[in-house]
């Protein structure tokens, strides 16, 4: 990501499930070739799929393409968080064969053009990566904020243990908008999800532990699926499902777009006024105000917690039962609420295949109602579906467009079902 000679247009495009393929090939290229021009070997120096993967699907998590004239030259994968404005560089890259031409400065000019209302953003790198310490401090205009090492801990942040030397990792901070450094610095959200570039060989990359200052919920918003006509047009988090609509309306065409909750198999509205920042913020569920008891950390009987006693999160809500059954959960170890909890929990390991047969057959055939009421066999197929017969099911439908078959064989039976194309 040097030089200055970019004789292309570089814009972006929401990486879709689709790209994943190629996003994983193309980075771990990309990283090979920093790891061994540093230290000869790429050995142990790749991000593993699982990074890229859960990068993709985290809460807040927005996967881009960087295009050249149109044609893939790189990616990145950013957090957003829309209510404090305090964003995240996760992972960001340029294919080997495009490096040298200034892509990289320019994509980062990109993205910030994208996410213009951001106040602060925040990213990491090795201490061993001097190209990166360069490209992040004398092009984008960041700054070193913190260094973390052995005798340094980032209380939030990635184990470097295993990082070479002293295990140094910098933090870097580009401020936006000076208001937001109003707010002392350890109360503004911290994101270090994933390390940003190349790791050395021997390094073994372990999962980061959250911010516990982080405002997102780290509830996930729910996987969803788009279609334009008959056509799957994206997939995977809904929020990234949101953003490749929105690029797709602005793109035109006449085919409506729907897109459907893979969980429910219902299908989503949602307003796509403003920018990504604001189109993500109306996804982002809101947390709920807390009650008195909630935030002192009080359980059943108002007693306030002991000293050292961990706060589970409980909230508050009315139960009816009958005299004998408040006289059992009385007698059980740690009172009625601590019971109840324990039955909750136990039947939830214990799942029923029946509901779960109905709920994935409710699913499909809601996915169903609203793409496929008028298709050849659709009566036909709704019997079978709830008949729970697979191979009618299959039969029915195998004539119908590929992609709203496939995506009905997934819901109702499972990501092994679908017929390939």
């Amino acid at each position: 990501m040097h030089g200055s000679d970019v004789a292309a247009t570089v814009t972006l495009a929401v990486a879709t499930a689709d790209d994943l393929p190629w996003f994983k090939d193309e980075l771990r290229a990309a990283f090979a070739v920093a790891a061994i021009e540093a230290f000869g070997s790429a050995e142990g120096a790749i991000p593993g799929d699982d990074d890229v993967e859960n990068s993709f699907a985290a809460p807040g998590a927005v996967a881009l393409l960087v295009l050249a004239d149109g044609r893939r030259v790189g990616g990145a994968i950013l957090t957003i968080d829309a209510a404090s404005g305090c964003n995240a560089l996760d992972f960001f890259f340029i294919c080997v064969a495009e490096h040298g031409r200034g892509l990289g400065l320019a994509a980062w000019k990109a993205i910030e053009r994208r996410y213009s209302e951001t106040k602060v953003w925040e990213t990491h790198t090795p201490y061993f990566e001097k190209r990166n310490i360069h490209f992040y401090l004398n092009k984008c205009g960041f700054r070193i904020v913190e260094y973390y090492h052995e005798g340094h801990r980032s209380p939030d942040g990635p184990d470097l243990v295993d990082l070479p030397g002293d295990g140094g990792m910098f933090r870097f901070e580009k401020v936006m908008d000076p208001a937001a450094l109003a707010a002392p610095p350890r109360t503004r959200p911290y994101f270090t999800r994933v390390i940003l570039t190349r790791i050395s060989p021997g390094y073994k990359r372990r999962t980061p532990r959250r911010s516990r200052r982080r405002t997102v919920t780290d509830s996930p918003l729910p996987p969803a699926t788009a279609f334009r006509g008959h056509r799957r047009l994206a997939a995977g988090p809904l929020a990234a499902v949101a953003l490749a609509v929105r690029d797709a309306l602005a793109a035109g065409g006449d085919e409506p777009v729907l897109v459907f909750d893979d969980a429910s198999g219902k299908v989503i509205d949602f307003d796509l006024r403003g920018d990504d920042t604001a189109i993500l913020a109306r996804l982002t569920p809101q947390p709920t105000a807390g009650r008195p008891d909630e935030a002192s950390g009080a359980d059943d009987g108002g007693e306030a917690r002991g000293r050292g006693r961990p706060r589970l999160g409980v909230v508050s809500r009315e139960v009816s039962l009958l005299p004998r059954h408040w006289d059992w959960l009385g007698g059980q170890p740690g009172g009625a609420s601590s019971a109840l909890r324990r039955l909750v929990d136990e039947a939830a390991r214990r799942p029923d295949p029946r509901r779960a047969r109905k709920a994935a057959q409710e699913r499909a055939y809601r996915f169903l109602q609203a793409i496929a009421g008028d298709f050849p066999h659709y009566e036909e197929a709704t019997r079978a579906l709830f008949a729970d017969d697979r191979a009618g099911f299959s039969a029915r439908i195998a004539d119908w467009p590929a992609d709203v078959r496939d995506h009905a064989l997934r819901l109702a039976f499972g990501a092994d079902e679908a017929v390939s194309n």
